[in-house]
């Protein structure tokens, strides 16, 4: 038993409505990781304004805030490539999505 033309339209449209949803809940996913990572920026900027607050206090503990503050920076700049990485790597999903339906379409 084969699928008619209807059955095939049918479950198309399914798969599309499927697909809004998905790219919603991306978009959705994405929007929030932006607004966590501007927050952490935030707590991270307030962290290193009590860190030379504090150096005033103890000259001690200024190695120990510099390190902190160098381990801050490299967590971010990691982080940041690895947003970079995910952006690249969805957008080329998306193309190669894009251009199988395509292909699918034309055959």
């Amino acid at each position: 038993m084969s699928l008619t033309d209807e059955d095939k339209a049918w479950i198309d449209k399914r798969f599309e409505n499927i697909d809004k949803r998905f790219e919603n809940l991306t978009t959705f996913t994405l929007d929030m990781r932006t607004e966590i990572i501007r927050r952490f920026d935030t707590v991270d900027q307030r962290l290193d304004f009590m860190a030379n607050a504090m150096l005033n206090v103890q000259p001690l503990t200024k190695g120990m805030i510099d390190l902190g503050s160098l381990m801050g920076q490299l967590t971010r700049a990691q982080q940041q490539s690895t947003d970079r990485h995910f952006d690249l790597e969805t957008r080329v999903l998306r193309l190669e999505e894009a251009l199988s339906k395509l292909i699918k379409s034309a055959a």
